[in-house]
C-alpha cells in the first residue's frame, strides 16, 4: 500500500477509533492511544486519533449501537 501511495503521490494515513471497552477504561485507552502512535507515526504515516471527538460527546455511549462496536447515527 505504501508503495502505491508513493508512486501516485498521496500520503497514507491510519484512522483509529475506540471501542466502548476502551472508552469505559481510561487506563486502557491511554495505552491504545500510545500504541497507535508509537506503531503508525514510527512508520511515518499521520495518525488521525478521533479518540478526543468521542471523548467530548455529552455522552459517548449514545454514539455506539448498545451491545455493539459499531457506530450508532449519532456516532456517525
Amino acid at each position: 500500500m505504501r508503495g502505491l501511495a508513493e508512486r501516485r503521490g498521496f500520503p497514507i494515513a491510519v484512522v483509529v477509533y475506540p471501542t466502548p471497552t476502551l472508552l469505559r477504561n481510561p487506563w486502557q485507552l491511554r495505552f491504545a492511544r500510545s500504541t497507535w502512535a508509537e506503531a503508525v507515526v514510527g512508520e511515518g504515516l499521520e495518525l488521525v486519533d478521533l479518540s478526543p471527538e468521542f471523548l467530548a460527546l455529552p455522552d459517548w455511549r449514545a454514539a455506539f449501537i448498545p451491545g455493539d462496536e459499531h457506530w450508532a447515527e449519532e456516532g456517525h
